[in-house]
């Protein structure tokens, strides 16, 4: 049986050990990482329970019910202290240690803040004592709260008389009864659990027996399911041994039939304390500042317990204290040794821990999340770059709309609005131009410049068909003439400098404000047109194909009833020259006399203004689709390179997608390791 109870026990011991290495060196130190509060409040409970050790003994009385001196007779050694002088405000937790062979080692639990497991410092007894113990005299005067604040409990390593090696944790709580704020600590150490209780008491007062059988006797009692299971005992600490019958009349009134009077046990924990764990020094145990009455009377206490101690020497005490620790270290096998009673113990740890790592799950679960929803992994010179590529791709649809807006014809101050003024200006100025060519009046036809061409005027005027000779001949090489004039006057260069230059201008300045917006959007592609690369050569070569065209409708070859009019004209010239004296003098004259003709002079404008209105017609269409061929050259500029913005962002994307999964990928296989480790670390 004992080998089994050590089977037990050591296992136990090492799931508390290793309990609390795997929460101080893995799970709290990742708990406060991911700042995971609620994962830090499991495992702080959990590594409060494991420090408690595996069964805990707690010993709950009223106050001066002499818990302490109790406490203090079963582990052989002054541990905790006794009395109204000296109160301790927190919970001792007292192990059995065999390394305390001498001296008690006492550690302090303070609690830090929320995300840092509670601080464990050591203390000797009187540092304990004067730093956070209290006296009547200071919880009267409210300053005890103070001393205590942020206190959990003091832990007591001890070699237990005994128990050395049962697993047993002696805890000593406050006094119940003696003030509200000590039933609310007891009450907390009471949700934390133990495993065993010893009530211990010399009298009883109604109010006391309410209180514990709220807490032991009614169905939804903190310490019921220990009543029930036979974990609970009854200490009285009787002063004399007639006290006895009174103290089972409580007992019976307190638990009827459920707690068997085996549960029982007479003991004097006084005298039981003076003879194995010697006289307790009042003195030492004194508060700094205790008054004069306060060190008197811990001396005269000092002084009774010499004397008592002598007494003792020689007699015998009752032996139900070390029933009262085979008892429990019995239950206590009981509960290691039993598999059901043993996973109860170590669920309530292991659920803490498990959900904490549940959490810490969650944790990673969220993380994973927060990687696919960041901006984390991306390059960022691929980022700066797509951005700037983003800004001129804004450039591109900003210039469409001034684009736009710079051909509309309703606005006054547009490229196409200004160009269409430019030619509006230009066509009146060519068909001027060309019909103030001497070489283009009518009387060209008949009188040129040329004297040995106009000879051929008085050439056999005598005969009949003179005028039909001249109509026919003359007027018809000079026809022929006039018609390469016509082209030579428009296709000169005469008429590009004075004529077509302003419109040439016109078009450059189109050009300029065209290339500024290109430039201003940094288009590597320009326009491919024509009229964009060489805008003078395309407007001379629109120039060029409208004056053949309109050459090719100056043809003077003159209707029937021109010639006859003509004809008419030139006979009757003809028999006025003929009737005259001097052959000579009438020859000059018919040459310098009004030759301009008034048919022929409105018969050749006519001619050139109906070519010319052609001239005009084909160069206005071809200069219309200009301006057109213009705004579309720029529009194709303008998506050419926004095709070329897109294409580049698409890639820098890709780009940037591709290396941020790689990037996440990478993270969540770490994060995802980490949580199968997390995972693997639950308690089985």
């Amino acid at each position: 049986m004992e080998r089994e109870n050590q089977s037990g026990l050591a296992e136990l011991q090492r799931f508390f050990s290793e309990t609390r290495t795997l929460i101080e060196e893995q799970l709290f130190p990742l708990a406060q990482e991911y700042r995971n509060k609620e994962a830090m409040e499991a495992l702080r409970q959990a590594w409060l329970r494991v420090m408690q050790g595996p069964i805990r003994v707690l010993f709950l009385g009223v106050s001066s019910a002499g818990k302490s001196t109790l406490i203090n007779a079963m582990t052989g050694r002054i541990v905790v202290p006794e009395g109204r002088h000296t109160t301790s405000p927190v919970p001792v937790w007292i192990h059995s240690s065999e390394s305390a062979l001498k001296t008690p080692d006492i550690r302090i639990i303070r609690e830090a803040n929320r995300n840092e497991l509670p601080e464990l410092s050591n203390a000797g007894g009187s540092t304990f004592i004067s730093n956070y113990c209290y006296t009547p005299r200071e919880a009267a005067s409210d300053t005890a709260r103070e001393k205590y604040k942020g206190l959990v409990a003091a832990c007591v390593d001890v070699l237990l008389r005994s128990a050395p090696n049962s697993g047993l944790t002696l805890i000593d709580a406050p006094g119940i009864n003696a003030a509200v704020g000590d039933n609310l600590r007891v009450e907390d150490i009471l949700h934390q659990g133990c495993e065993m209780v010893i009530i211990v008491f010399q009298g009883m007062t109604q109010s006391d027996k309410d209180y514990l059988r709220h807490l032991l006797v009614d169905d939804d009692g903190l310490l019921y399911p220990l009543l029930e299971s036979g974990r609970v005992f009854a200490v009285h600490n009787y002063v004399t041994p007639g006290t006895k019958a009174d103290a089972a009349a409580h007992l019976r009134d307190l638990f009827g039939e459920a707690l068997p009077q085996s549960h029982y046990y007479m003991v004097s924990a006084h005298r039981y304390r003076l003879k194995f764990a010697g006289i307790y020094d009042y003195p030492y145990f004194l508060q700094e500042g205790a008054t004069d009455e306060e060190k008197q009377e811990a001396m005269a206490g000092y002084q009774n317990e010499e004397k008592l101690l002598e007494k003792l020497k020689d007699s015998s005490l009752s032996r139900d204290i070390d029933r009262l620790w085979a008892d429990l270290q019995v239950r206590g096998r009981q509960l290691m040794d039993t598999p059901e009673e043993k996973d109860a113990l170590i669920a309530p740890i292991r659920r803490s821990v498990n959900r904490a790592i549940g959490l810490l799950e969650r944790g990673y679960n969220r993380e994973i999340k927060n990687i696919l929803k960041s901006d984390q992994g991306i390059n960022q010179e691929y980022l700066h770059q797509c951005h700037a590529l983003q800004v001129q791709l804004e450039k591109i649809r900003e210039a469409e709309e001034y684009a736009a807006k710079a051909f509309d014809d309703t606005d006054e101050n547009s490229i196409s609005t200004e160009c269409r003024k430019e030619v509006q200006a230009f066509f009146p100025q060519t068909l001027s131009y060309m019909r103030k060519q001497p070489e283009l009046q009518g009387r060209y036809l008949i009188c040129g410049k040329d004297l040995d061409a106009n000879k051929v005027l008085l050439e056999r005027i005598e005969e009949r068909s003179w005028a039909s000779a001249l109509v026919y001949g003359l007027l018809s090489q000079r026809a022929s003439n006039m018609h390469t004039t016509f082209l030579y006057k428009l296709l000169g260069e005469e008429f590009q400098e004075k004529v077509l230059s302003p419109l040439v201008l016109s078009f450059q300045r189109s050009i300029q404000k065209v290339g500024q917006i290109l430039e201003e959007i940094d288009a590597s592609t320009s326009p491919k047109q024509k009229v964009f690369l060489e805008p003078e050569a395309h407007i001379v070569s629109l120039h060029r194909q409208a004056s053949l065209l309109a050459s090719q409708s100056f043809q003077l070859s003159l209707d029937t009833e021109t010639a006859n009019t003509l004809m008419e004209y030139l006979l009757d010239k003809q028999a006025r020259i003929n009737s005259g004296r001097l052959l000579s003098h009438i020859s000059r004259a018919f040459l310098n006399v009004n030759l301009e003709v008034d048919h022929l002079d409105p018969y050749v404008r006519s001619r050139l203004e109906g070519s010319m209105a052609i001239y005009t017609e084909t160069m206005g269409e071809s200069l219309k689709n200009s301006i057109a061929d213009l705004e579309m050259g720029l529009q194709d500029a303008l998506e050419s390179k926004q095709r070329e913005l897109q294409k580049q962002i698409s890639v820098l994307e890709k780009r940037i997608k591709t290396e941020q999964e790689a990037w996440q990928q990478k993270k969540i296989r770490m994060i995802e390791q980490q949580r199968r480790q997390l995972n693997a670390l639950r308690l089985g």
